[in-house]
């Protein structure tokens, strides 16, 4: 999803360190890395999503997927976040 945008992962809050970099590793199937990252938590918890270097572009386009992104980091065990984030999905609300 973040591909096919065209969207560098330097945009994301935090770039590499953050949810970027947190997406980043999903895509090379490195799960066992993802430990408890506190920027994907701050991501969702103060709706935080685009690096203050992003461009205009980058920010819309991530504008666009950002609830489809979190519903990602909720399915992964972020369930607690996302509840008090009010944000629900049917598979973690089961």
């Amino acid at each position: 999803m973040i591909e096919k945008n065209g969207i560098p992962f330097s945009a994301f809050f935090q770039g590499d360190k953050g949810s970027g970099g947190y997406f980043g590793k999903l895509a090379d199937k490195r799960i066992e890395s993802l430990g408890s990252d506190s920027y994907a938590a701050k991501t969702i918890t103060e709706d935080k999503w685009s690096a203050g270097k992003a461009s205009p572009d980058d920010i819309r386009k991530i504008d666009r997927i950002k609830d489809e992104l979190a519903t990602i980091i909720c399915r992964l065990g972020r369930n607690g976040i996302c509840i008090r984030k009010k944000i629900f999905i049917s598979e973690i609300t089961h």
